[in-house]
């Protein structure tokens, strides 16, 4: 038993003092569309969800947002989407806030580009003040499809 205490014990204060020290890695976040929310909670009815993924089931363009668990600092985001049809785009922009809900930054509207077809919706860039936050929101008409955001 003494040498598994010692096989495993020292092997894993190594890697803790490792990553203590700053030696971890990086790695983008993702949440998949269903982590957000209806912008208006009267329009919650007007989502369903399969696979990670939300679309909206109502006649008329929905607002969903979802919130990023960030740090300070910049963020790149990207929204993997669908949209229906070329009359029926998808649109969405960010926002950062400070601890006191003032807007900081913004990410102008940006929409779908191949309709009928999964694709990447790149926000670009967006700057976090400390102890702030990263949101997105996404107007969906009839059938849009939000699969994912990266940042």
């Amino acid at each position: 038993m003494h040498t598994n205490v010692r096989r495993y014990t020292v092997p894993t204060i190594a890697s803790l003092a490792i990553l203590a020290a700053g030696g971890g890695a990086a790695f983008a976040r993702t949440l998949p569309g269903l982590a957000g929310q209806a912008q208006a909670p009267a329009d919650s009815q007007c989502f369903n969800n399969g696979n990670g993924s939300v679309w909206n089931t109502c006649a008329t363009p929905k607002g969903y947002c979802v919130a990023l668990p960030v740090e300070a600092g910049t963020h790149h985001i990207q929204i993997s989407a669908k949209s229906p049809d070329a009359a029926h785009t998808m649109t969405c922009g960010a926002a950062a806030i400070d601890r006191f809900a003032v807007t900081t930054w913004t990410v102008p509207p940006h929409s779908t580009q191949t309709p009928g077809f999964a694709e990447v919706i790149d926000l670009g860039s967006t700057s976090v003040v400390s102890f702030g936050s990263l949101f997105v929101c996404c107007s969906l008409p009839t059938n849009a499809q939000l699969f994912s955001i990266d940042w």
